[in-house]
């Protein structure tokens, strides 16, 4: 798979705050997933408009502060097809820092 420079800043990031960060393709749109410290996990996946984002849960909101940011990414849940919101591009690259910094 062919990555751009952003991406591939994402996806590093990503496996530094990730002890398990690997490929995942539990559905198509899915690339990576990890956990972050404490068991969490992140996914990084193809968006509805065909771009690359991560999603996350409720409690990683809370731990790291996340929604101090504007979501700017829409993709499919899991199994019942409902719509999940995250973060992409530089976003994301700021969401992934912040991340590390309170690791």
């Amino acid at each position: 798979m062919e990555h751009s420079k952003s991406e591939l800043q994402i996806i590093e990031l990503m496996k530094r705050i990730c002890p398990d960060f690997s490929e995942y393709s539990f559905l198509k749109i899915d690339k990576y997933k990890g956990s972050l410290y404490g068991g969490y996990n992140i996914y990084y996946k193809r968006g509805s408009n065909g771009e690359l984002g991560m999603v996350t849960g409720k409690r990683n909101h809370e731990k790291y502060g996340l929604d101090d940011f504007d979501k700017n990414f829409k993709t499919i849940a899991m199994l019942d097809g409902s719509e999940e919101e995250g973060w992409t591009g530089e976003v994301l690259l700021s969401v992934l820092k912040r991340i590390e910094e309170r690791s």
